[in-house]
């Protein structure tokens, strides 16, 4: 904390509420904490509960356009695919459906650190299970993580900044951002945007 701002750590909200011109953050701590305005950068489906009940009706209303899908990164030590490569980005057939799915696996390169663990991001939960029956060593996985992921689609995906610049000009103190807020989720994505509505806010 400082004369300019205080930040807070291991504090999870669980909702928001409007209390005459201030906004008020209700943490499971059983905290609270007084604002005039907010910026909200989480996926939006993490927003939605926070503040579906506040945020302009705009802004609600283009979150509610992002469906989410399974997203599973699996930490391992089965290197046979990625050799000494940074990355690998494979196709491989359902054994069961014999569609196509599409696997990426990263080799973090630390100066000159060996590092003898790769990390693979499989999409979807039927592509997972395949992906850990046939085409991985089982003994050699360290750790699965569970996160969930945005799905892109048309209604959510053209016309980003105009449809953004819009929502963003009618929201006067619940702001949202988020890398996939441009159409395309990459980190850069999601600063590009965040300055943008940081710069909004400000303005």
């Amino acid at each position: 904390k400082n004369s300019k701002y205080q930040q807070n750590t291991d504090t999870k909200v669980c909702k928001i509420v409007k209390n005459n011109d201030k906004l008020i953050i209700h943490t499971e701590q059983k905290n609270t904490i007084e604002c005039d305005k907010i910026i909200v950068a989480t996926q939006p489906f993490q927003a939605l509960p926070i503040i579906e009940k506040v945020g302009h009706p705009l802004l609600i209303n283009e979150l509610k356009k992002w469906p989410k899908m399974n997203c599973y990164v699996v930490l391992h030590k089965d290197l046979r695919q990625v050799k000494n490569m940074p990355w690998i980005h494979q196709t491989h057939t359902h054994q069961k459906t014999k569609k196509y799915y599409i696997t990426n696996t990263i080799k973090p390169i630390m100066s000159d650190l060996e590092f003898d663990c790769a990390i693979t991001f499989v999409y979807n939960t039927t592509n997972y299970e395949d992906f850990i029956t046939n085409h991985i060593d089982k003994t050699k996985i360290i750790k699965i993580y569970e996160p969930k992921l945005p799905i892109f689609t048309l209604e959510n995906s053209i016309n980003r900044n105009e449809v953004w610049e819009n929502i963003d000009n009618k929201c006067t103190d619940i702001y949202w951002t988020h890398a996939c807020k441009s159409g395309i989720q990459y980190h850069n994505n999601a600063i590009l945007s965040a300055k943008k509505v940081v710069k909004k806010l400000i303005n």
